[in-house]
């Protein structure tokens, strides 16, 4: 073994520890990112008056499975040059394929998201703001709104900032506030 240990390149480790230490990371950090994401590919099927489509960032779904297979992999090509054994060879040729079919998935998900989207919100009612109005700025983010009078409305974009669940939540409590308001 410890001819072995001089076959591994000090950098490599480092860059593998480092990648796996990001990856655990990641791992506890984004359960409310997953929640955002998948609030986000709902909102076509609910009954917000005004929602947002963030482009891309159904991606970091397919894009966490993605950072594992990596992560494993990298440990595996350590221990493949460390040990030698069979088995770790067997499993850098699976992780590989893993890996490819995560980048594929990951595309398709992307593409699928970009096209589906869209016809799916305008299915349900929803058409996008006009750029120059609701989250004017963001390049990839666009504002949905069941009537185009909600895009104009100063209490929605103060609401609307950034695009989050919870502000999107917001703008809905907002405008049913202001419905009970012109029936009193």
């Amino acid at each position: 073994m410890k001819g072995s240990l001089s076959k591994i390149d000090s950098k490599e480790l480092w860059i593998v520890v480092a990648f796996f230490v990001m990856t655990v990371v990641f791992t506890w950090s984004p359960i409310d990112t997953f929640n955002e994401v998948f609030q986000t590919e709902l909102y076509p099927y609910s009954k917000y008056p005004v929602v947002v489509h963030t482009l891309g960032q159904v991606i970091l779904i397919p894009g966490f499975f993605l950072m594992w297979a990596m992560a494993i992999g990298g440990i595996n090509k350590v221990f493949l040059t460390l040990f030698g054994k069979n088995v770790f060879k067997i499993l850098k040729g699976k992780l590989n394929l893993l890996i490819v079919a995560m980048l594929i998935v990951s595309i398709a998900v992307i593409v699928l998201d970009t096209i589906l989207w869209p016809i799916a919100a305008k299915a349900n009612g929803y058409s996008p703001c006009p750029y120059d109005t609701l989250l004017f700025g963001s390049k990839i983010s666009t504002a949905w709104s069941k009537k185009e009078a909600y895009c104009y409305d100063t209490g929605v974009k103060s609401r609307l900032s950034t695009g989050t669940f919870e502000q999107v939540v917001e703008v809905a409590k907002y405008l049913d506030s202001k419905k009970l308001d012109k029936n009193k």
